[in-house]
């Protein structure tokens, strides 16, 4: 699993208790957590990259949550994130392209003016500037969450 995010956190009292708890709050958080092996639990998103309605846990496809000495790890893997960055490439280059072609036809044939060709790149100059900034604030927002999300997993009861 190539971890996006690593995160830790001291806890008090038993290891076993605190997993526990991890697992309670990852089923709460919408995740399908596998009973503890060990000093591990792994955890993994049932929900597609399509249906994660703005939330920002649901970005995270898998990961798990490992119990050192007196400390929780967190690991997770964005997934879901990659997969949405993805298809949103897909649909709107794929979409951008079409615009820009049709924009191509009517300035040169409807219109006869082939010196508006110009306007036809200014629908793909954004392109290159949307989609690192979506990805940047989505993972920061998920990095985030998740560090809230560890936080109450090391916290008492």
């Amino acid at each position: 699993m190539a971890d996006d995010y690593e995160g830790r956190a001291a806890f008090t009292g038993d290891r076993d208790a605190a997993l526990a708890r991890a697992g309670r709050l990852l089923a709460d958080a919408g995740y399908n957590p596998l009973p503890p092996t060990g000093n591990q639990i792994h955890f993994e998103n049932p929900v597609s990259f399509l249906k994660t309605n703005k939330q920002p846990l649901l970005m995270v496809s898998r990961g798990s949550v490992t119990a050192i000495g007196q400390e929780l790890v967190l690991n997770a893997e964005f997934g879901n994130l990659n997969a949405l960055m993805k298809f949103l490439l897909i649909v709107i280059g794929v979409m951008t392209m079409l615009e820009t072609v049709v924009l191509s036809v009517v300035f040169v044939s409807a219109m006869k003016r082939p010196d508006l060709l110009w306007v036809c790149a200014l629908v793909l100059l954004p392109l290159p500037v949307i989609f690192p900034v979506v990805r940047k604030a989505q993972t920061w927002a998920t990095s985030r969450a998740l560090g809230a999300l560890l936080a109450k997993m090391a916290g008492a009861d």
